[in-house]
C-alpha cells in the first residue's frame, strides 16, 4: 500500500538522530515525546494480539517498572486490522466488531461501532487520544449517542472520558523481555446506558440530544448505576501500536439509600500482548519506526566504550526542550576544537547552519526557533571529528 510521504524519512538522519537522543533520554526523569507520526493508527495496518492471563495494571508514576514477566499466554489470538472509510475516518476490526474513529488535528475520537447485535453512533464523539503523548499529559470530555440492539431495542448512552499519560518507565513483558522508554496511557470511562422499545422515527441521525450533557451526567452518576471502564495502553519507542493492554469493565450499582455508597461488580477483564518483534514483521511498511529501531541498534553498536574515546566525545546540553522561542545549545569540549551547530527537519533538509567557530572548554550558541513550524527536528553538533545528535521538539 502506498504511504504518505511523511513516513519516508532519510535513514541516516532519523535513525542516528533518534538513537543518540535515546541514549540521553535514559537518564531518570527525562521526558519522552511520542507523536502521531510514530504512534497513531494507520489504514492498511494489521497485526495479531495475544491474550494474556489477567494481571493488575500496576502503579502510575515516573521511572516506574511494570513487571508482567510471570503472566501466562492463554493461547488465544485476536487479529486486528485498520482501513480507511473516508477523509479523516479510520475503522478497526477486532473480535467481530468494527470500531469507527475520526483522526483530525492530532486527536483520535471514537465515533461509533458495529457488530452482529449492535449498531451505535456517537453524536458527540469520545476523545480517546491526543498527540503528542508525554508523561502527565491529559484530556477529558463528555460524549453521547444512540443505537439499535438486534433491531428490537433502541439504545441510548452518555458518558465522561478522561485520558492521562500516567506513567513513564520500563515494561517487562511475559517471558522476560524488557523494554525501556515506555509511556503508559490510562483511559477511564463512566457511561450511563438505557435500552427501550423501538420508537417510531428514532434513528441514528436524529432525535437524541441531552441538554447540558456534563451537568446531566454528573447528576445521574450520583443517583443511579453506571458502567466504568479502565483501559491501560503501554507504548514504546519504535513500535506504533501499544505493546501491552489491559481492560477492566465494572458495573457500579445504584447508591445505597442509607450510606450513599456504590457497590461494584466486575463484568470483564482482558489483557493482551502486541509483541514488538511481531509488529516489526507484520507492519513491514512502517518505515519511520523501522528507522528508530535501526537507530537504537546503531547506538548500541557504536557507543564509545574506552575511557579515551568517551572523553573525546563532546557533551551537548540543550534547553528548553520542547522549545517555543530560543534554543540554548551548550557544548563541553575536550581541548581546543572547531565547533559547528546544524539543525535538520524530518525530511533530512538542513534548516539551520551555525558559523564554524574555534572554542575551548565550553561553547554556547542560541538558535532562534520562534518562527519555525511545530514538529520534531534533529540537532547535530560537530566538534572536531566527533559529533553528537539530539531530537528537538518545537511547540
Amino acid at each position: 500500500m502506498k504511504r504518505k510521504s511523511m513516513y519516508l524519512l532519510p535513514l541516516f538522519l532519523f535513525a542516528l538522530g533518534i538513537a543518540v537522543e535515546a541514549g540521553t533520554d535514559r537518564v531518570p526523569g527525562k521526558q519522552l515525546v511520542f507523536t502521531s507520526e510514530t504512534h497513531a493508527p494507520r489504514p492498511g495496518d494489521s497485526f495479531v494480539k495475544e491474550k494474556i492471563a489477567w494481571q493488575e495494571a500496576g502503579k502510575p508514576g515516573s521511572n516506574t517498572v511494570w513487571d508482567f514477566s510471570q503472566s501466562v499466554k492463554t493461547g488465544e489470538q485476536s487479529p486486528v486490522g485498520y482501513f480507511t472509510t473516508g477523509a479523516d475516518n479510520i475503522t478497526s476490526g477486532e473480535n467481530a466488531t468494527y470500531f469507527r474513529y475520526r483522526f483530525s488535528g492530532d486527536s483520535l475520537s471514537l465515533t461509533g461501532y458495529e457488530n452482529a447485535s449492535m449498531l451505535v453512533k456517537y453524536q458527540e464523539p469520545a476523545l480517546m487520544l491526543k498527540f503528542p503523548l508525554t508523561y502527565d499529559a491529559h484530556t477529558s470530555g463528555s460524549y453521547y449517542g444512540q443505537g439499535k440492539y438486534c433491531d428490537r431495542l433502541d439504545y441510548l448512552f452518555s458518558g465522561s472520558i478522561r485520558t492521562k499519560v500516567d506513567g513513564q518507565g520500563t515494561l517487562i513483558l511475559p517471558g522476560g523481555d524488557t523494554l525501556s522508554r515506555v509511556l503508559r496511557v490510562h483511559i477511564r470511562e463512566e457511561k450511563i446506558e438505557r435500552y427501550q422499545p423501538i420508537t417510531p422515527g428514532f434513528d441514528l441521525t436524529s432525535g437524541f440530544t441531552i441538554e447540558s450533557v456534563s451537568d446531566s451526567l454528573v447528576k445521574t452518576l450520583r443517583e443511579s448505576g453506571y458502567t466504568e471502564v479502565d483501559r491501560y495502553w503501554w507504548y514504546v519507542e519504535g513500535s506504533r501500536y501499544p505493546v501491552f493492554e489491559t481492560v477492566e469493565i465494572r458495573k457500579i450499582n445504584d447508591q445505597n439509600a442509607s450510606t450513599g455508597a456504590h457497590t461494584e461488580k466486575v463484568l470483564a477483564r482482558t489483557a493482551c500482548l502486541f509483541d514488538p518483534e511481531k509488529q516489526k514483521e507484520q507492519l513491514a511498511e512502517d518505515l519511520i519506526n523501522q528507522t528508530v529501531q535501526q537507530g537504537q541498534q546503531l547506538l548500541r553498536a557504536d557507543r564509545p566504550t574506552g575511557v579515551a574515546e568517551i572523553k573525546a566525545q563532546p557533551t551537548v546540553g540543550i534547553y528548553p526542550n520542547p522549545v517555543v522561542d530560543n534554543l540554548q545549545v551548550t557544548v563541553q569540549l575536550h581541548g581546543k576544537q572547531y565547533v559547528q551547530v546544524f539543525l535538520y527537519d524530518l525530511q533530512g533538509r538542513m534548516v539551520y547552519k551555525g558559523d564554524l567557530k574555534q572554542a575551548e572548554g565550553y561553547f554556547t550558541e542560541t538558535v532562534g526557533m520562534g518562527h519555525w513550524p511545530q514538529g520534531n527536528y534533529v540537532l547535530r553538533v560537530q566538534a572536531g571529528e566527533k559529533s553528537e545528535k539530539k531530537v528537538i521538539v518545537k511547540q
